[in-house]
């Protein structure tokens, strides 16, 4: 049986639809941001043009978007400095969002309450918490008796914030044992924050802790996590009373904790059960014990990391096991800290390594380690991706639980059959060259997988290119890179006979390294170095594509004639 409906119930419910996805202008038709709230309805949202505006506002418990035209770098929510700027204390779910704001100058900048908002797209700077025992400098998540708080906080910089107390970046603080969070943290810079200057905590950078036995488990996922303090202990990251918490695909670099004795964790601490960092890169941080990773209290699985170059004042500045801890690491790189790599002075801790790379012969009697140079690609400017003639190279183990499917870049995770050492896999080759000790590096704007065969570039993006040998195999030997514009869509032709160049030697290229003799290759010699190149990428190019390649001269290749780098195409849009 066919029913109809009345125009006036169709009108009725197009009316509530409509209202219930209402923009609200700001401050064309309200103006203020927290007038536009108070008039809002769930669903509905608040579109801000750009300016800076008066906080503190209140969600008051809305599920709606408060949002601005233009993005954060044109738009600020600007606190009084006595107060936090935005504060989600009322219930919000995740349909309530916050996008697009340089939240600034606030006694906190951001507090969520028993609340679970989605923060995005913002720049969170400049605010501090000096009342004694303060927390969350950028922002502070706290989770009450038998409540619930899961904030995400996406695609957003946390700098130059300040907390007297713990969390000079971000802390999520469950209070009690009843109390549930599983706050996630993706794609954020995580900077030059501050905290743990009462004596009560530490925490510089981002912190989550479960001091009441309440369920906090985290996830952090391609977050750069940087030059961030604590007076106390944990620089960098810090997860104490966790339980089935995932760090990954994440620099933690030059954070500093405490240099006084009792101080842990420069680049992070662990302290819970099921912790996992996957496909993390630890580095250049500073603490007296544990400077690179401090794990304790609980079971941590560290897989595919590199924690290198950490400085601290006792043993294991790699990895430190403390009271209580079990710590299994798998295809890891543990390389360049001060003193021994891997600390382990508790009777009741314990910590199992295989299929890694630990520097000074540590862990040897395990016969699936190794002790070899990495070959990283520029470990002095923080790049710890390996050379394509790395030992780490199909040199782990398959067999890790929850092992990513993608590395640190986002390529695919296991290529040749067997995962790499490490959190970068060297990426399969569709150009490959004579597969030797010789690299060609590209980057874009200085960023992204070096080994990338294809690249995208527009103009005005800096383009990087390193030549080496990363190994010394071929250092000082005659050598050049060449490069040739083609058509995108239309690659060079290839050479009969010499499958490994992949320059077309029938149509013309340049020589940008190097120059060309009698006898087709330079007299100069690749330095131990590498030669390195930039260059701006010039308007007119859109629509072509730039194929380089590198090239040595040596009768010790593999072929008796020359060595050549896999080759790279960057296309112009």
């Amino acid at each position: 049986m066919v029913r109809s409906v009345s125009p006036l119930v169709v009108s009725l419910v197009l009316t509530s639809l409509l209202s219930a996805q209402a923009t609200l202008n700001v401050p064309s038709q309200y103006a203020t941001i927290q007038a536009a709230i108070l008039a809002a309805q769930n669903s509905d949202t608040v579109l801000v043009a750009p300016g800076n505006y008066a906080g503190p506002i209140d969600y008051m418990g809305k599920d709606i978007t408060v949002m601005s035209s233009q993005g954060a770098s044109v738009t600020g929510l600007v606190g009084s400095g006595s107060l936090r700027v935005v504060t989600f204390v009322s219930g919000e779910s995740n349909a309530a969002i916050l996008d697009g704001f340089t939240v600034t100058g606030g006694a906190g900048g951001i507090l969520c309450q028993d609340s679970s908002p989605v923060i995005r797209n913002c720049r969170i700077v400049g605010n501090m918490v000096t009342t004694q025992g303060g927390d969350g400098g950028g922002i502070l998540c706290t989770v009450g008796t038998g409540a619930a708080g899961s904030p995400t906080v996406e695609d957003c910089v946390i700098s130059g914030n300040f907390a007297v107390g713990s969390g000079g970046g971000i802390l999520c603080h469950v209070l009690s044992a009843t109390g549930v969070s599983f706050m996630t943290v993706r794609r954020c810079e995580i900077t030059s924050n501050a905290g743990g200057y009462s004596g009560t905590g530490g925490i510089g950078g981002l912190g989550f802790l479960s001091l009441s036995q309440g369920t906090c488990s985290p996830t952090v996922e391609d977050c750069t996590i940087s030059y961030n303090s604590s007076a106390g202990a944990a620089g960098g990251l810090d997860m104490v009373g966790v339980t089935n918490a995932l760090v990954s695909g994440s620099l933690i670099q030059q954070n500093t904790s405490s240099t006084m004795a009792g101080s842990a964790g420069g680049g992070a601490r662990l302290a819970g059960q099921q912790v996992k960092l996957f496909n993390c890169v630890v580095s250049g941080n500073t603490s007296f014990t544990g400077a690179g990773v401090y794990a304790t209290e609980g079971d941590q699985l560290l897989a595919n990391c590199t924690i290198a170059d950490n400085i601290g004042n006792s043993p294991g500045n790699g990895i430190f096991a403390g009271q209580n801890a079990t710590v299994t690491v798998r295809n890891c790189n543990v390389w360049g800290n001060q003193g021994s790599q891997i600390g382990l002075i508790w009777a009741n801790a314990t910590i199992n390594v295989a299929y890694s790379n630990i520097a000074n012969g540590e862990f040897s009697s395990e016969p699936t380690n190794i002790s070899i140079d990495p070959l990283f690609v520029d470990a002095g400017n923080g790049d710890y991706h390996v050379a394509s003639s790395s030992p780490c190279v199909d040199a782990g183990s398959n067999t890790v639980l929850g092992l990513p499917v993608a590395d640190i870049d986002g390529t695919p995770r296991i290529v040749n059959g067997t995962v790499d050492i490490g959190p970068d896999e060297v990426p399969a080759t569709l150009l490959p060259g004579t597969m030797e000790d010789l690299d060609l590096y590209t980057w874009i704007n200085t960023t992204g997988d070096p080994h990338a065969e294809l690249a995208i570039a527009t103009a005005g993006d800096l383009v990087s290119m390193r030549f080496v040998a990363q190994g010394g195999t071929f250092t000082g030997m005659s050598g050049l890179v060449a490069a040739q514009l083609f058509p995108t869509g239309s690659a060079p032709l290839p050479n009969p006979g010499f499958a490994d160049i992949h320059i077309s030697l029938s149509a013309p290229f340049t020589v940008i390294w190097g120059s060309l003799t009698p006898t087709s290759f330079p007299a100069a010699g690749l330095p131990s170095s590498g030669a390195d190149l930039t260059t701006v990428v010039p308007v007119g190019l859109s629509g072509t594509s730039l194929r380089l390649q590198g090239f040595v001269q040596n009768p010790a290749a593999s072929n008796g004639l020359y060595a050549a780098t896999r080759a790279h195409d960057i296309s112009f849009l």
